[in-house]
């Protein structure tokens, strides 16, 4: 179901904590209670599970699970977790192997593992990946950390990358763009934003736990206040309700990714990331579909689709994965699911 829009909100309130996405000072005797007051996000609405899928789907093809996928969860804006998968390639867990595959790549490293600024700064911009190897889990760097650096499509490192039958269709088989590998010494914990395209996150190795939150709740988020689109202005360790009340209204889904798990985040949905102590990699792929919908060689992005209602209606026309019918798939489906909607 998806959450009520929250009306537009005036600006954030005075607060004696004052706390930001850079700055939080906590007066502890201060009389305000709130249920999630000055917690981590996450603990002031209500808590969702995520539907959890199999990812072995037994006699089901891949192209009919592909395209039940896609209607169920991509086409609606919902997301779904993937659960059970095979384990990946050996090398993710080797950091030689790592450092070998990706020696001389420039790579970007941020140098806090909580993100205290609109802007992800401090950076070292002059290292390479294997530097980065050398370092990441040593004592002087430990929970300081945190690499992103995109995988050349063809790389060694791009060939261990596992592939998805839940993109079994040909308008999906191509989707993926943007590979990218995040690794930490975990005990990181990011700011709230949103991303622009529907994301497909394998978690490799460690745990993360993320809270997602509907895109309808963009004014609690406060966004308009923030130094930069897409990024929230709310302290994510210390949530302030007195600066920031309309937060308290914003219902969470959580998630906990494990070794092996699979989150499809559909575009705009908010989501914080708490990344569990120990190693930590996890590789991304931004999907972009590229889909026929009437017009010659246009093609759009699922960031621009603003009404769910009418474009799940093209994006499952237009997904032609076999002649099998939807309704075919239901035993997979998750139970809220209605074909009707």
């Amino acid at each position: 179901m998806q959450a009520p829009l929250i009306n537009k909100v005036v600006a954030p309130s005075e607060s004696p904590h004052n706390c930001t996405v850079h700055s939080c000072v906590w007066e502890r005797n201060h009389p305000f209670k709130a249920t999630g007051h000055l917690q981590p996000m996450g603990l002031q609405g209500g808590i969702a599970n995520i539907s959890v899928l199999p990812c072995d789907l037994g006699k089901v093809s891949a192209k009919q699970t592909s395209r039940a996928f896609w209607a169920d969860h991509l086409a609606v804006k919902r997301p779904a977790l993937v659960r059970g998968c095979p384990r990946v390639a050996d090398e993710w867990f080797d950091d030689a192997k790592l450092e070998a595959a990706g020696k001389s790549w420039k790579v970007i490293v941020e140098l806090q593992n909580r993100i205290t600024s609109t802007h992800r700064h401090p950076f070292y911009v002059d290292w390479v990946f294997s530097k980065y190897i050398s370092k990441y889990m040593k004592r002087e760097y430990h929970n300081k950390l945190y690499m992103i650096t995109e995988i050349p499509e063809h790389s060694l490192m791009h060939s261990w990358i596992p592939s998805e039958p839940l993109l079994a269709c040909p308008e999906m088989a191509h989707s993926r763009v943007d590979a990218r590998l995040w690794l930490s010494s975990g005990n990181t914990t990011s700011s709230l934003h949103f991303d622009t395209h529907d994301v497909l996150n394998t978690q490799i190795d460690g745990v993360k736990t993320w809270y997602l939150y509907d895109p309808n709740y963009v004014n609690a988020t406060y966004m308009e206040y923030a130094a930069r689109y897409g990024l929230s202005p709310i302290n994510t360790d210390r949530v302030d309700l007195i600066r920031f009340p309309a937060f308290s209204r914003a219902n969470a889904v959580r998630v906990e990714m494990r070794p092996g798990d699979r989150l499809i985040l559909p575009a705009l949905w908010w989501h914080v990331v708490h990344t569990h102590p120990g190693r930590n990699l996890m590789v991304t792929h931004e999907l972009e579909y590229k889909i026929n919908i009437g017009m010659p060689g246009f093609t759009m992005s699922s960031a621009f689709w603003n009404s769910v209602a009418v474009q799940k209606e093209k994006r499952v026309r237009h997904i032609r994965c076999t002649s099998a019918d939807i309704d075919a798939h239901a035993g997979w489906r998750s139970p809220d699911f209605d074909p009707a909607a």
